[in-house]
């Protein structure tokens, strides 16, 4: 009887011993769970403060239907909307009217699911109306057991370098356009100078033919007549020639005069 009660009181003693050891253990649990969620806690009110200290980058959170859950300074200063006034709003509430026509919100958030992520560039919506140009990329957030949770978007305003690589584009244009022009009035001044050439070696063939005919003295009077009204005729077109000469080249120049008269018959 005494050995039974002795086994009793040891069973006893083992089971409260476990129970104490099950208790610690619930203890150390309870602690480490505790210790982890204040962890969590701190490590979000890191990241919160984190992301909210940006202002050259638009940062916000969506939720699994595409509504904005999160808003940083950033994205105020970006896209002009309080937090506020954004939160519970719809994604495409900062993309422009032909985007949205297209689909193009659910669009990125589609690809940003299959895909892991979703880069595009393109024109936003602030508040007050005004369009920026902005890269942006968007990812889906799991949890840790791979659960989907919703989105995460950063947006990056370019707007000064879009309008920058535009203007130097329509630069590079104009400077295309101004070359072509100098080098067509190039090829017009070339094709002018030999019609000129031309047109002066004309009369000065036929002067300096007559002029040695009239050297010869072979020529009776009829004939030195002929060959001295040709080189009066021939040197007063060359004259005139030189004088159009003058006149386009005063006109280049900007100072040629027009004298305007009546003539009253």
């Amino acid at each position: 009887m005494a050995v039974l009660v002795c086994l009793l009181n040891a069973r006893v003693r083992a089971a409260q011993r476990r129970a104490e050891l099950h208790a610690l253990e619930a203890e150390r649990n309870q602690a480490l769970l505790l210790q982890n969620q204040e962890h969590l806690r701190e490590s979000e009110e890191r990241f919160r403060l984190l992301i909210e200290g940006v202002h050259d980058y638009a940062i916000f959170m969506l939720d699994r239907e595409g509504r904005f859950t999160s808003w940083n300074n950033g994205a105020e200063r970006i896209l002009g909307y309080q937090e506020a006034e954004i939160l519970g709003q719809p994604f495409s509430r900062i993309f422009t009217p032909e985007d949205i026509e297209n689909n193009r919100p659910d669009q990125a958030l589609q690809t940003a699911i299959a895909t892991g992520q979703a880069q595009d560039n393109r024109w936003h919506l602030r508040k007050d109306g005004i369009r920026l140009w902005a890269h942006g990329n968007v990812t889906p957030i799991r949890d840790e057991t791979g659960n989907f949770r919703g989105f995460a978007k950063i947006l990056q305003d370019m707007t000064e370098r879009k309008r920058a690589e535009e203007e130097r584009a329509q630069l590079l244009k104009r400077e295309q356009a101004a070359r072509a022009e100098a080098e067509e009035a190039n090829r017009a001044k070339d094709e002018f100078l030999a019609i000129i050439s031309h047109e002066l070696r004309t009369p000065l063939t036929a002067i300096v033919g007559w002029i040695g005919m009239l050297q010869t003295g072979m020529l009776d009077e009829d004939r030195a007549a002929i060959a001295l009204d040709t080189l009066e005729r021939n040197a007063n077109l060359q004259a005139q020639l030189i004088e159009d000469l003058l006149d386009i080249s005063r006109i280049i120049r900007g100072e040629l005069r027009l004298d305007y008269s009546i003539t009253l018959s």
